[in-house]
C-alpha cells in the first residue's frame, strides 16, 4: 500500500505546490483503492456464486438419479400393474411402451448426448443468473467521479476503509455519517420524443388554424377560411415557406420554423432565381404568353430572371427580377403590357393579323397594317372567345391560337360587352325583339337573339355569329311577330354595363336593381362545378382535375361556353365587365362571388362551391352569409350569366 502511495506521489509534477501535489496523490490513491475494492467484491461474488452453483448442480444430479431409479423400479413392476387392469388398458399401455422403446432405440445418441451435457448446461445457466446482478450492482457503484454528485460519498467510504481492518466494523464521525447516509440522486432518463415536429400532416388542432392564417398573410396560401386540419394543401404551402427560407423542404413544422414564421424575419411569398416548382411553371407560361420568355422549364434560371425584369420595366414595376405579389397580379391582369406588337406599331405582320381577324369575324374594317384601338379590341374579343387572358396583347400563345385551325369564329354571346354588343342590341330594339340596350350581352339579349334566329330561319344558338350578324343588319331582317313580348333588357340585369370594352379600367357603379340570371345556364354551371367536387387544390392549377380558386371558376365557365379569360381573384375583384351585386343578401344561384384573395360560385341558400386551400379540395361551403370570416372578406358578386 505504501508503495502505491509512493509511486503516485513520485509521478506528481515537480512544479506544483506541495499542498496541490498531496491532493492529487490522495485522489489517485483513492481511485486506485476504489478500483481494487470493486474487483474484490466481484471476486467474492464469483466465488460465492460458483459454490452455490456447485451445490445446486450436486443436488439436482442427486434428484435426477433418484427419479431415474424410481422409473426403473416402476418399469420392473409394470407387468403386475398391467395384470390388475382391464384388457383394453393393458393393450394400450403395451402399445405405448413398444413405441417408446423403438423411438428411444433410434434416437439413443441424442438422449446420450443430452444426459452427458445437461449438467454442464444447467451449471452454466446458474452461473450467469448469479453473476448478472453482482456485475450490474458493481458497475452501478460511483467511481472516479463519473456520477458527479455521488463522488464525495464514494471517496469518504474508500478513505475510511483504509483505516480499519478487513473484518472490523468502521466507526464514522457524525459528518461522515451524514454524507454517507445522504440519498444518492437517481438520474431517470427522459423519454425520447416520438417526433421532432410540433405539427405535421394529419394533425387537427387550433395551432393549425394559426399556421394557415399566417401562411395566408404571407402569401404562401390562397386566402380562405382557416380550418384546424393540417391537410395536403397546408403541407404544400409550408413547403413553399421552407423553400423561401432555405429550410429542409419536408412540409413538417418544427419549433424553429414556427418561431421564424411568426417573427419579423419571415419573408413574404416570392419566386426568384434558383427555384423550381409548379408555381414557377405557371408563371413561365404566362411570361411566354406575353412574349417575354421562349421556353417553359419549371426552373427559375437566368433567362426567367431577365424576362421578369423586362416585364417589370415595361409595366412600371421595380425591376428586381423577382416575382412577388405585385408583379404576379400585374402579370395576370388585363392591363399587362406584352413584349409583342405594341400599340401604334405599323408592319406587315400587323396586316396579316388584321386579315385573319377579319376572316374570323372579329374585325369589320379593312386591314391597314396599323395596330390601333380597333385592332386591340378585336384581339381582345378573340382572346375571350378562345379562353385566353383578354389583355389585347398579341403574344405567342394568342398568335398561335389565332392562326390555328381550331380558332373560334367571332360570335357575341353571354358575358361579352362593348360597342359591338350595343350595336346589336340597338338593332334588336328596332326590330322589337328587345326593349333597351346596355352594352352588355346577358340572358335577356340571348333570348332576344334566339327569337330573331327562329323568326328568320337561322340556327338557334343564342349567339351572334357572322351569319346571324349579316341577316340582322340586312334589309330582309324580319321583325318580331306581333303580340310577342320583347325582352326587358340586354343583360341579365338592368344594371348599366360599361360601353367600353372589357379592358376599361376603373369601377362602374351598379344600379340598384340586379336582374336574375338565365336558369338553364345557371344549372349548367352548377352541374359542371359539382362534377369536380373532391378534386385536389393546387396553387395556380386550372383543371381539369386540379384547381386553385380562380382556376376553378375559369374552368367551369369555359365548360358551359362562357369564353372568359383566366383572371386571378384580384382580377375578379377589380373587373367591371359584369353586373355587380353589392350585398351578400342579394346573391343569386350562379353568381361569381369575389372575396379578398378568393373567388367562388354561389349555389344559393348561403352555400358556395369553391376550390379551398384550407380543405385542399373542391368543396361546398355552408352559411357564408352568416359566417364572420366571409362577411368581413366579401367584395362583391358578379352576375356573369
Amino acid at each position: 500500500m505504501k508503495g502505491i502511495r509512493f509511486a503516485a506521489a513520485k509521478k506528481a509534477p515537480k512544479t506544483l505546490p506541495v499542498a496541490q501535489a498531496s491532493v492529487e496523490v490522495r485522489e489517485k490513491r483513492v481511485k486506485a483503492k476504489a478500483g481494487r475494492n470493486v474487483f474484490a467484491q466481484m471476486g467474492k461474488g464469483i466465488a460465492a456464486g460458483w459454490a452455490a452453483c456447485k451445490d445446486g448442480c450436486t443436488s439436482m444430479a442427486a434428484s435426477m438419479k433418484r427419479k431415474m431409479e424410481n422409473r426403473k423400479v416402476a418399469k420392473q413392476n409394470a407387468p403386475a400393474a398391467v395384470a390388475s387392469t382391464p384388457a383394453v388398458k393393458v393393450k394400450k399401455r403395451n402399445n405405448i411402451a413398444a413405441w417408446w422403446k423403438n423411438f428411444r432405440g433410434k434416437n439413443d445418441h441424442v438422449f446420450s448426448w443430452f444426459t452427458k451435457k445437461r449438467t454442464a448446461a444447467i451449471a452454466a445457466a446458474l452461473v450467469v443468473c448469479i453473476m448478472a446482478p453482482i456485475v450490474v450492482s458493481s458497475a452501478g457503484q460511483p467511481a472516479g467521479g463519473d456520477n458527479g454528485e455521488a463522488e464525495p460519498a464514494a471517496v469518504l467510504a474508500v478513505e475510511k476503509s483504509e483505516k480499519v481492518a478487513d473484518n472490523d466494523e468502521p466507526t464514522q464521525t457524525p459528518e461522515e455519517t451524514a454524507v454517507s447516509s445522504a440519498p444518492t440522486e437517481t438520474l431517470t432518463p427522459e423519454p425520447s420524443p416520438t417526433s421532432a415536429y410540433i405539427l405535421q400532416k394529419g394533425d387537427e388542432n387550433e395551432q393549425v388554424t394559426q399556421l394557415q392564417t399566417r401562411l395566408m398573410e404571407l402569401g404562401y396560401m390562397d386566402n380562405d377560411e382557416p380550418t384546424q386540419l393540417f391537410g395536403p394543401t397546408t403541407k404544400a404551402s409550408l413547403q413553399l415557406f421552407e423553400r423561401k427560407h432555405n429550410l429542409e423542404i419536408d412540409g413538417n413544422l418544427t419549433q424553429e420554423e414556427w418561431n421564424l414564421l411568426f417573427s419579423d424575419q419571415a419573408q413574404k411569398y416570392s419566386v426568384s432565381e434558383g427555384i423550381s416548382g409548379q408555381d414557377v411553371q405557371e408563371l413561365q407560361i404566362r411570361l411566354r404568353e406575353l412574349g417575354y420568355l421562349d421556353k417553359v422549364t419549371s426552373y427559375y434560371g437566368t433567362d426567367t430572371t431577365a424576362a421578369v425584369k423586362k416585364f417589370q420595366e415595361a409595366n412600371g414595376l421595380s425591376a428586381d427580377g423577382t416575382i412577388g405579389t405585385e408583379t404576379r397580379e400585374m402579370l395576370y391582369s388585363e392591363e399587362a403590357k406584352a413584349n409583342s406588337i405594341k400599340y401604334g406599331e405599323k408592319s406587315d405582320k400587323v396586316t396579316q393579323v388584321q386579315e385573319r381577324l377579319r376572316k374570323l369575324g372579329y374585325l369589320s374594317s379593312e386591314a391597314t397594317g396599323y395596330y390601333g384601338s380597333e385592332t386591340v379590341q378585336a384581339v381582345r374579343r378573340f382572346q375571350e372567345r378562345n379562353g385566353l387572358i383578354a389583355d389585347g396583347a398579341l403574344g405567342p400563345l394568342t398568335e398561335d391560337a389565332l392562326f390555328s385551325s381550331e380558332a373560334q369564329i367571332n360570335a357575341l354571346l353571354i358575358g361579352t360587352s362593348g360597342s359591338d354588343v350595343e350595336k346589336v342590341q340597338q338593332r334588336l330594339v328596332e326590330l322589337n325583339y328587345l326593349k333597351n340596350s346596355t352594352g352588355y350581352y346577358g340572358s335577356d339579349t340571348e333570348k332576344a337573339v334566339r327569337k330573331f334566329q327562329q323568326r328568320n330561319g337561322l340556327t338557334v344558338d343564342g349567339k351572334v355569329g357572322p351569319q346571324t350578324n349579316q341577316v340582322l343588319f340586312s334589309d330582309n331582317a324580319k321583325k318580331a311577330a306581333s303580340g310577342s313580348s320583347s325582352s326587358s333588357s340586354s343583360g341579365s340585369s338592368s344594371t348599366k354595363k360599361p360601353s367600353k370594352p372589357s379592358s376599361s379600367s376603373g369601377s362602374s357603379k351598379p344600379s340598384t336593381s340586379v336582374p336574375s340570371a338565365d336558369a338553364q345556364d345557371v344549372e349548367s354551371l352548377i352541374k359542371v362545378a359539382k362534377s369536380r367536387l373532391g378534386c385536389k387544390y393546387v396553387l395556380g392549377a386550372k383543371g381539369p382535375d386540379r384547381f386553385d380558386c380562380s382556376g376553378f371558376v375559369y374552368w367551369c365557365l369555359k365548360q358551359i361556353g362562357v369564353k372568359q379569360g383566366y383572371m386571378t381573384s384580384a382580377g375578379w375583384a377589380s373587373t367591371t365587365k359584369y353586373p355587380v351585386v353589392t350585398s351578400m343578401s342579394k346573391l343569386q344561384r350562379g353568381d361569381i362571388v369575389s372575396f379578398k384573395g378568393h373567388v367562388g360560385i354561389y349555389l344559393g341558400g348561403g352555400q358556395m362551391i369553391d376550390a379551398s386551400s384550407s380543405d385542399g379540395k373542391i368543396r361546398i361551403c355552408s352559411n357564408i352569409q352568416s359566417n364572420s370570416y366571409w362577411k368581413s372578406h366579401f367584395i362583391k358578386g358578379l352576375r356573369v350569366l
